[in-house]
């Protein structure tokens, strides 16, 4: 079943951008569930394609980033508490290949305690991630070489 549960049912969403990978949504729910759905062309109807790490509170936003040139999907999402964390999976190459949950890397960010961050959107190429809640400043995110997350910026 691929309903979100929860009191206020779903609280974000996010499209992916790509022209290449077909429809694919992620909804994000009061449940803290956090889930992609893909458009199948053959049963024209939307599946959960992907039942991505839950949070323990529920979404507060989700954004999928632009992937141009990249050979994978790259989502944030933010919960309650100020938890951020960015998924990072690889695109598949044709209708026989499938992603499943241990395809699945995700990076917990480390953000400031007491700080509660609400809102995040990336930059057009899709490299930095931008976060924003309660403390009245902006962080800019960007994964390092080795794919760690880093604050490089507080605007």
């Amino acid at each position: 079943d691929g309903c979100v549960e929860g009191e206020l049912g779903v609280t974000c969403l996010g499209w992916c951008g790509s022209r290449f990978d077909g429809l694919m949504i992620v909804v994000g729910g009061s449940d803290g569930s956090l889930k992609v759905w893909k458009f199948s062309e053959t049963s024209r109807s939307w599946k959960v394609h992907l039942d991505l790490l839950s949070f323990q509170e529920r979404l507060l936003d989700v954004k999928w980033a632009n992937g141009v040139g990249r050979g994978y999907h790259l989502i944030a999402a933010v919960g309650g508490g100020g938890v951020v964390r960015v998924y990072k999976f690889r695109r598949e190459r044709g209708e026989e290949e499938t992603v499943n949950e241990k395809d699945v890397h995700v990076h917990t960010l480390s953000t400031k305690s007491g700080s509660d961050v609400w809102r995040l959107g990336w930059n057009e190429t899709g490299t930095v991630l931008a976060t924003s809640g309660e403390g009245g400043s902006v962080n800019m995110w960007k994964a390092s070489f080795e794919g760690e997350w880093k604050c490089v910026e507080e605007v």
